[in-house]
Formats: C-alpha cells, structure tokens, sequence
C-alpha cells in the first residue's frame, strides 16, 4: 500500500469549513430576506426563492459538517493503519506469535501449538518457516 498526503486531510478540513461558512452566509442571506406581503403580487415566487435558498444554505452546511466529520475519521483511520503496518521488512506475523509465557508457537501451516524449539510440526509435519 502506498503512503498517503498528510496534506490532504488538511484539504478536507478547508473544504468543510468553507462548506459550513457558506452554507451559513446562504442561510442567513435568504432567511432575513424582504418578501411581498401574502396578498401582492410577486409574493409565492419571492417565498419559494426564499424557502429554497434557506433549504440550500442548511443543505450545504450539512455537507460541509459531513465532510469535516469524515476528514477526522480518515485522519484517524490512517494513523492506526500506519500504527499496525507490517512493512515488507518484517517477517510473517504468523512467525511471531508466542502464547502469554513465551514457551510455546504455533504452526505456520497449520496452526498447531509447538513446543518453543520445535522445528517440525507434530501435527502436519510441516517444518517450520516454510509452508
């Protein structure tokens, strides 16, 4: 696996925020905007722009929460992956498991408990380290 931008959960973040800030502008822009009284002309298109525009600005605030939420989980996500990588480097994990007091491993075929300097499995008769 490839080794991904730290930068690009900062982008997240900005794109959230801006997200979040305009979806409020918008908001606030049609909810304090001037409408016809009911009876005049003009009243049901200026209260549709007017309702729309207030869906749109909280819509849009929404993505933005959506997207900053998500850029954390992502940060997070990453940073336990880098945590409990196993680069190329390092042997099989299988190679590595002990029980609790170290004594015993386990077989890499099959699994089976050996004895700490088994070499032969007593269960498959595989050889240790190889399969």
């Amino acid at each position: 696996m490839g080794k991904t931008k730290k930068g690009g959960h900062i982008i997240l973040k900005i794109i959230g925020i801006v997200l979040i800030i305009a979806g409020a502008i918008i908001f606030i822009k049609n909810a304090t905007a001037k409408i016809p009284s009911m009876g005049d002309d003009g009243w049901f298109n200026a209260s549709s722009k007017q309702a729309f525009g207030i869906f749109g600005g909280v819509a849009t605030c929404m993505v933005g929460i959506f997207v900053l939420l998500s850029s954390f989980a992502t940060q997070k996500a990453q940073n336990f992956l880098n945590k409990t990588r196993v680069d190329d480097s390092n042997k099989n994990i299988f190679d590595e498991v002990k029980d609790n007091n170290g004594e015993n491993q386990f077989c890499d075929y099959c699994g089976s408990q050996l004895p700490k300097d088994e070499i032969k499995c007593e269960s498959c008769g595989a050889v240790k380290g190889k399969k």
